[in-house]
């Protein structure tokens, strides 16, 4: 598992509950189509935790902004409903096929200027590969002799 697995399912996972929504990751495109997603990985924290395992921190920015067919009188419920969803769905990310998943920290929402944003941390501990090294000692021989 690798950063890139958890950047897929948080997409896929906005593509399946939200399919008239285009997402776009890390990335600023130049057209943009509306209604859309903008997945922005902002930074990866990894700290030894001892006993030949490490823990990871990915922090995850999601803007939300909608078509221009929500009415401006309505667009705060909108997005605060959006919130709600994005929220419950990315609480818990999965990818069958690998059988990865990961629970996030914390996860919140808040509407500015007519875009959701959603801010949330994922933390993974995960064991460090080391390569299989000869049993300590195994190399020495016994050597005996009478003087």
């Amino acid at each position: 598992m690798d950063n890139t697995t958890l950047k897929a399912c948080i997409t896929k996972t906005l593509k399946r509950e939200f399919p008239t929504c285009k997402v776009y990751k890390d990335k600023q495109e130049t057209k943009v189509k509306l209604p859309a997603f903008f997945v922005r990985y902002i930074n990866v924290i990894q700290q030894d935790r001892g006993m030949g395992f490490f823990e990871q921190n990915y922090l995850v920015e999601i803007h939300h902004r909608p078509g221009p067919s929500i009415p401006a009188n309505e667009l705060n419920t909108y997005l605060e409903l959006t919130g709600g969803q994005v929220v419950d769905i990315l609480n818990v990310v999965r990818d069958d096929e690998s059988s990865f998943s990961v629970r996030a920290l914390n996860l919140e929402s808040r509407i500015e200027d007519g875009v959701l944003t959603v801010v949330g941390t994922y933390q993974i501990l995960r064991k460090r590969i080391t390569e299989a090294q000869d049993p300590f000692m195994q190399t020495l021989k016994e050597e005996q002799k009478v003087r």
